[in-house]
């Protein structure tokens, strides 16, 4: 499988060697880059080499839970705890720009059912919100070690999503139970969770990524 990467807008972008025909965006987490996440392309081996990676790169901001460090985060992090309040406004204006790049996306000729939103850690959290409420209903959405923000402050848009959840069962980052609430919540709002648990800290596994592969082929095919 043939790629080539470029940077274009703070943003990896692998494209595939035949003609795009779906695209998978992928969120790294709190304190990383896009580079970090980018080899899953190759890992993912997608059918027909017919689909475009794309990476973006969050913005540095000033995060709480680190002494108001500036780190690259999509939102700031109020607290650790399952009560610590949520920066409801920096998560909107994040989703805000994940629709835009969704957008670029379909501009570029990929329908909107053709294009997957995905993330680790914080970069999935994002993601989720996103799916959830983007003007447009994607094809799926992916949380890998990741939890649901602000659930209870808006109702999503989409309530039938396809979704693929990956867990650690030993994360003592973004504590499995958050996971399983992620899933239970997302249930609830009638979309369709593959929920798969892993023992494993909080990183993203081998046998995590053949199960995501498996998901995508399904979906994308």
């Amino acid at each position: 499988m043939q790629h080539t990467k470029t940077f274009l807008r703070d943003t990896v972008t692998v494209e595939p060697s035949n003609k795009a025909r779906a695209a998978v965006i992928l969120l790294h987490g709190l304190g990383a880059d896009a580079g970090d996440l980018s080899e899953l392309a190759r890992h993912l081996q997608l059918p027909c080499d017919s689909v475009r990676f794309v990476f973006p790169n969050a913005p540095l901001l000033p995060v709480s839970i680190n002494g108001g460090m500036l780190m690259p985060a999509w939102f700031d992090i109020l607290g650790l705890t399952a009560n610590s309040k949520q920066d409801k406004e920096g998560i909107l204006k994040a989703k805000d720009h994940i629709e835009l790049l969704i957008h670029e996306e379909n501009e570029r000729g990929i329908p909107y059912e053709k294009i997957y939103l995905g993330g680790f850690s914080q970069g999935g959290a994002l993601a989720l919100f996103a799916g959830l409420h983007c003007s447009k209903r994607l094809g799926g959405v992916i949380g890998l070690s990741t939890y649901l923000p602000i659930a209870d402050s808006l109702s999503p848009l989409h309530q039938m999503l396809p979704i693929f959840l990956g867990h650690g069962t030993h994360d003592q980052v973004v504590p499995f139970a958050w996971g399983e609430l992620a899933a239970q919540q997302l249930r609830g709002f009638g979309c369709e969770v593959n929920w798969c648990t892993f023992s494993a800290e909080h990183t993203i596994t081998i046998e995590e990524v053949e199960k995501l592969r498996e998901w995508l082929r399904g979906s994308i095919s």
